[in-house]
């Protein structure tokens, strides 16, 4: 290379250079220009090359976790509608550590601790289990939460009242006889 050229491919010809920028607000979609300055000093242009250049936004939005349906039940009385199966989700909080949490808009019904979850990670399961001899409608909200943000999933538990067989006392045949 002639005298004062340097080859910027080589390690010891290059500088990392790294700085913050704060208190910028730009949307989403809209250009955004960074202008680079060389100084002639004393006459030796040593000139500017940039090979790799990143601009990093920080951290991205926190996003409310996602959970699937779950579909209405219809249970006999004094019996639990088994696990059922619905997934949990978050783009910034690892499944296994997002909450869940259950509310019963009839707790004479539905008391929230016969609410009961299963499973783990992403995968996840709610078992509810009516009052015993109790019977009617119930909704019950599943909120998933990722300590900040947080989703509800709506279903409706109706539970059947007990079919009771007629009590018969007294049978009298045609003949008077009982």
């Amino acid at each position: 290379a002639p005298a004062g050229q340097l080859d910027g491919s080589l390690p010891e010809n290059q500088d990392a250079v790294s700085g913050t920028i704060g208190g910028l607000s730009i949307p989403a979609g809209a250009t955004f220009w960074i202008r680079f300055t060389s100084e002639n000093i004393g006459g030796n242009d040593d000139g500017l090359a940039i090979d790799d250049f990143t601009i990093s936004t920080g951290a991205p939005a926190n996003t409310a976790p996602t959970i699937s349906a779950i579909a209405d039940q219809t249970v006999a009385a004094n019996t639990p509608t088994g696990a059922l199966a619905f997934t949990v989700g978050d783009a910034q909080t690892p499944a296994g550590s997002l909450s869940v949490t259950a509310a019963s808009s009839n707790p004479t019904l539905i008391p929230v601790a016969n609410v009961v979850f299963g499973g783990s990670g992403a995968s996840r399961t709610v078992t509810v289990t009516p009052a015993a001899g109790q019977f009617g409608t119930s909704t019950i909200t599943v909120t998933v939460s990722d300590g900040t943000l947080t989703t509800n999933e709506v279903f409706v538990v109706t539970v059947n009242a007990p079919v009771v067989p007629p009590k018969v006392d007294n049978i009298v045949f045609g003949d008077g006889t009982a």
